[in-house]
């Protein structure tokens, strides 16, 4: 008796120090992930704030070279954002696969814990509880990931016309309304979605 408890009291504190170490794991490829996320985010932010100058510029009424100043940057800052957005819709989704993955693992402790007939209740508890919190936190991180993905999409999308109509007016069309009117209308829905960021709490 005195033998089999003194294993199980030793598996058990190995046991323990893997999850901790997998805690600290998990922690640590969070904040990677994370760290990786705020420099893509940042190139994004200074798209929208840059599109903000302008239509601050445009509202005070000035004059055409201070908006061509900062149209020449925003045309500079939409091929970093081709480049970046693609980056982080990938980020995104090896994170969806990695909280299933976790839910996976959890489900198959939680199977094997009760197939061992293991009597320390307390720690089946806890981790059915897990179980729960990861298969909660799963389906916020797909939600999340999902709409931010659309909103990155969606910025994919405007940051690709844009860049047609910045060629169109390179060529010598720069006065041209309907290209002036076009492209403002695209600069108000990259602002819209730079605003559905801040709400989704991606941006600042």
């Amino acid at each position: 008796g005195m033998l089999l408890s003194g294993l199980w009291c030793h598996e058990a504190a190995a046991q323990a120090a893997s999850n901790a170490k997998q805690r600290h794991d998990d922690k640590k490829g969070m904040a990677t992930a994370a760290a990786g996320v705020a420099d893509d985010r940042r190139d994004l932010d200074r798209l929208s704030d840059l599109i903000m100058r302008w239509d601050h510029l445009l509202k005070q009424g000035r004059d055409g070279a201070a908006l061509q100043r900062v149209d020449e940057q925003i045309a500079l800052e939409l091929r970093n954002d081709l480049r970046e957005t693609a980056r982080q819709a990938r980020q995104a989704d090896k994170e969806v696969k990695q909280a299933t993955k976790e839910v996976a693992g959890a489900r198959r402790e939680v199977r094997r814990e009760a197939h061992d007939g293991d009597h320390n209740q307390k720690a089946l508890r806890d981790d059915k509880r897990d179980l729960r919190d990861d298969k909660r936190d799963r389906r916020d991180d797909v939600r999340d990931a999902k709409k931010a993905e659309e909103i990155l999409n969606r910025k994919r999308e405007i940051s690709k016309e844009l860049m047609v109509l910045q060629k169109r007016i390179d060529a010598d069309q720069a006065s041209d309304p309907l290209l002036q009117a076009k492209k403002r209308e695209l600069y108000g829905q990259y602002v819209t979605l730079s605003r559905e960021e801040i709400q989704l709490g991606i941006r600042e």
